[in-house]
């Protein structure tokens, strides 16, 4: 599968997902937040839509209408604040009215870019997760992508140039973490595998055709155990100089 951005040093920095986003403009008095769809509907039982619709509202203001599983939107600029977050049942006819899935607070500083991630817990529910977006700038010739492992599996990421000649360079990806790839602009390819094993959780390699100075935001969704792991994304955010 190829996805077409718009372009050997190869870093993974893991670290726990955290509420505190990252700080890119010190003067914004907003906050911008980035949504992403990452609970299959299937993941609840074998009568849910996959695509699992819904709304989300932040302090009764409904942002997001009928957003799909798999689907990455925004960003949505709101004055720094603490919100109520709310995610429902998608509503066409009352947008944000109907039952609801998941609730939870967030505190959205100012000046702070985040991505909020709905996703399903071992008790197969709906529930959500934020995690910061590093828009420090990013230096001519290189690209920095973001991955959130929300599945409940331990992965090993794989990275190759795209000519395939080059080794390929692996780290893993334990569950629950906010993964940071740093190359440089190119063609790569990107392939994810449980941890011990040789056989791909995501289907792919998936080849990426990387921009100079971009941000990449993917989300890793589902579980190895119906064999149902999928990359979410990518969102390019571009000209992060």
């Amino acid at each position: 599968m190829r996805i077409r951005l718009e372009g050997l040093l190869f870093l993974f920095v893991v670290s726990a997902c955290a509420a505190v986003p990252y700080s890119a403009h010190a003067q914004d008095t907003n906050a911008y937040l980035y949504i992403a769809h990452a609970a299959p509907g299937r993941s609840i039982s074998s009568t849910t839509n996959p695509e699992l619709p819904v709304d989300l509202s932040l302090g009764g203001h409904c942002v997001a209408q009928g957003i799909r599983f798999s689907e990455i939107r925004g960003p949505f600029t709101v004055p720094a604040a603490t919100y109520a977050v709310n995610v429902t049942v998608a509503d066409a006819t009352n947008p944000c009215g109907g039952a609801s899935s998941f609730s939870a607070g967030v505190a959205l500083a100012a000046g702070s870019t985040s991505m909020g991630i709905i996703t399903i817990n071992s008790a197969q529910q709906v529930s959500g997760q934020i995690v910061p977006v590093d828009l420090s700038p990013v230096p001519a010739g290189r690209v920095r992508a973001i991955v959130a492992n929300t599945t409940t599996d331990a992965l090993t990421g794989t990275i190759t140039q795209g000519d395939g000649t080059s080794t390929p360079l692996s780290a893993d990806v334990p569950a629950g973490t906010v993964s940071r790839i740093s190359v440089v602009t190119g063609l790569w390819n990107l392939s994810f595998y449980p941890q011990g094993t040789s056989t791909a959780a995501v289907e792919g390699p998936t080849e990426f055709e990387l921009v100079s100075r971009s941000v990449y935001l993917m989300v890793l969704a589902g579980s190895s155990a119906n064999n149902s792991v999928q990359l979410i994304g990518p969102h390019m955010i571009k000209d992060v100089f």
